[in-house]
């Protein structure tokens, strides 16, 4: 039997990638700087994604910590949460593939490489969270007694 997600451990796999992904988004943010020219365009560019990640790592916490409670009403707001962060991590690596695709040497490739690598685990995880949001909200309003009964 394969195992399966609770409330529970959904809840911490929410705060564990929240917190993940805030301590990841400064770091970025902090090796930005010091990696690229002094052009503030390209700085603010390759920022946006450090920003989302830090903003999006914060709502991953709520999140967790209004599991419960959305899936006994309605975990909408979650999916299309969900939703949104797999659309910016594709839009990270393409944002960091048309920035760095043309670096000759190892500064461009190890860039795209651990950019590709981070966001490739991090759309399976959204995924993943995503599966068993929907299956927990099912199985939770299955067990609820319905209001027309």
């Amino acid at each position: 039997m394969a195992m399966r997600e609770t409330e529970r451990s959904l809840r911490w796999y929410f705060w564990v990638a929240g917190v993940i992904a805030v301590v990841t988004g400064c770091r970025n943010l902090s090796s930005t700087w010091d990696m690229i020219p002094d052009d503030e365009r390209w700085r603010f560019m390759l920022a946006v994604p450090s920003f989302a990640r830090v903003a999006f790592g914060g709502a991953f916490v709520v999140a967790g910590s209004k599991l419960k409670e959305a899936l006994a009403s309605d975990p909408t707001w979650i999916r299309r949460l969900l939703v949104l962060v797999g659309v910016a991590q594709v839009a990270e690596l393409a944002l960091i593939w048309w920035v760095f695709h043309d670096m000759l040497g190892s500064v461009g490739s190890m860039v795209i490489g651990s950019v590709a690598t981070s966001s490739l685990i991090g759309v399976a995880i959204t995924v993943y969270l995503h599966y068993n949001l929907v299956r927990l909200s099912r199985e939770t309003k299955a067990r609820l007694p319905s209001v027309f009964e």
